[in-house]
């Protein structure tokens, strides 16, 4: 399994952090997330449910369960987030009880297969 690890922070500004997937890739690669409040590590609430949200360039969008394991978000690269080449705008949202917060945007950058032209 391989694993790419994003640092997000809770307050939306700066410059949106980035990692790259190939096209049509699916079930070898987990995200697994930190967050920070500033410079202090976000404490997910205890039950929290927590979604991966996106939006592909086909402007087809997409939504991930995550998994909490700890202090860390892991979540398995599906089909729906590689299946367009280009830049996949995302965020985490977090829900505990009736409080709902996101992360700041992040990019999945699908880097175009060069073998094929469809998936399957």
């Amino acid at each position: 399994m391989i694993t790419n690890t994003l640092e997000l922070r809770m307050t939306p500004g700066g410059i949106s952090p980035f990692t790259h997937v190939s096209q049509y890739e699916t079930g070898a690669r987990t995200f697994e997330f930190r967050l920070f409040d500033g410079n202090a590590e976000y404490p997910i609430p205890t039950g929290a449910s927590v979604t991966l949200y996106g939006r592909r360039p086909d402007g087809v969008g997409f939504s991930t369960p995550c998994a909490v394991v700890g202090s860390k978000l892991l979540v398995a690269v599906s089909a729906d987030m590689t299946a367009c080449a280009g830049k996949v705008e995302c965020e985490l949202e977090l829900v505990s009880g009736d409080t709902r917060v996101s992360t700041e945007n992040f990019y999945l950058l699908v880097e175009q297969a060069a073998y094929r032209t469809g998936g399957s």
